[in-house]
């Protein structure tokens, strides 16, 4: 019985970050978690499409957040979704405060992703 040999093709990223250097590592950090999840780009663009108010953006946040998430990658972050969705930046204790909440996540959002 013979087997077929694979070739290594590279390693891919299910979810891959657009190369953002303009933007800082906090910036970064928060699209990344704006898109840790499958089909996030194209909610984003109908969401963007629509002109949406900040309560549509708060609502999105929080969906895309889901319930609770983070990555090392490329630096220390968290996320949370719910009614009122936090962001933590060098942290992923909910305990704490977050880095950003409220209405100064609503606008950092709304400038990322051009909304």
């Amino acid at each position: 019985m013979s087997r077929k040999k694979h070739r290594c093709q590279g390693q891919i990223s299910l979810f891959p970050t657009p190369s953002l250097p303009e933007r800082s590592i906090l910036e970064q950090c928060l699209y990344q978690s704006l898109h840790s999840t499958a089909g996030a780009k194209e909610r984003w663009e109908k969401i963007r499409a629509l002109q949406p108010t900040d309560a549509q953006v708060k609502r999105a946040i929080a969906y895309e957040f889901g319930i609770y998430g983070g990555s090392t990658s490329p630096q220390m972050h968290a996320h949370a979704g719910g009614a009122n969705p936090k962001f933590w930046m060098d942290d992923v204790n909910l305990c704490n405060p977050p880095t950003l909440t409220g209405q100064p996540l609503i606008d950092l959002v709304r400038e990322i992703l051009d909304l």
